[in-house]
């Protein structure tokens, strides 16, 4: 699948007549850069439907666990993530995330860990949405934040206490930081059961990182929506997360 030579002819074309400055600040301000540029956005969405129909035809199966990925709601995750969003092993997931990079479908992201191109993602998501059903969607979360919850409140042990593997706990938390906030804020909008635990606990592990944006972004989203369902418990959470997350950086 070569889908960036496509989007880099259109965006070329557009620069004969546009301020390099004019069109880059276009694309930063949408969701979906492509749109910004019609002709690259159907070349590219063309290139991808071909793409996706060719693996539905031949592999099912990987098209299936394409949308699956496609739910997480961050750009790449380890192959840990993978299983317990599938319910399979981390080898199984492994083997197949790796024939998916083969196919271009997929990028590896360094030893474990695979991602989306940021071209493709919003495409996969897209057809998750169209395709797999409300329940899917909220068996596949819940398995990928009760995940989250486990593997970060055993990073967070070894890194206050000391046990374990303290070492491999501040690696895993700098691969995953990204993953822990969208994850997190995912998590409040879908007003998990997971929801409090996740923000607590993500708090405690980059409140000391200097995360604030970040988690204002948590507590904010859990604010707004505890206000919407007049959840007090969580919008005390919440409150209580801001004021320490500005305490925090005010020192």
């Amino acid at each position: 699948m070569r889908i960036l030579p496509l989007a880099v002819q259109a965006v070329a074309v557009r620069l004969r007549f546009e301020e390099p400055e004019e069109l880059l600040s276009a694309m930063r301000e949408t969701y979906s850069p492509l749109l910004e540029i019609p002709d690259a956005d159907r070349r590219v969405g063309a290139a991808y439907a071909v793409s996706w129909q060719a693996l539905e035809a031949a592999d099912p199966l990987q098209a299936g666990l394409l949308r699956v990925l496609a739910m997480h709601p961050g750009s790449e995750l380890e192959v840990e993530a993978c299983a317990a969003m599938t319910g399979t092993t981390a080898r199984e997931c492994r083997r197949r995330m790796a024939d998916l990079a083969t196919k271009h479908l997929l990028q590896r992201q360094g030893r474990g860990r695979f991602g989306f191109h940021d071209l493709f993602l919003a495409y996969a998501r897209s057809l998750a949405v169209e395709q797999e059903p409300q329940e899917r969607w909220d068996e596949v979360l819940d398995r990928l934040f009760t995940h989250l919850l486990s593997r970060g409140e055993a990073a967070q042990v070894a890194l206050t206490t000391g046990t374990g593997d303290p070492e491999a706990a501040r690696t895993w938390l700098d691969r995953e930081r990204t993953n822990l906030i969208a994850v997190t804020v995912a998590a409040v909008e879908r007003r998990s059961p997971h929801a409090r635990r996740l923000a607590a606990m993500t708090h405690a592990l980059l409140g000391s990182l200097g995360a604030t944006t970040e988690l204002v972004r948590i507590w904010s989203t859990m604010r707004d929506t505890a206000e919407t369902d007049h959840d007090r418990p969580s919008r005390a959470d919440a409150l209580r997360g801001l004021a320490d997350t500005e305490r925090t950086s005010a020192t």
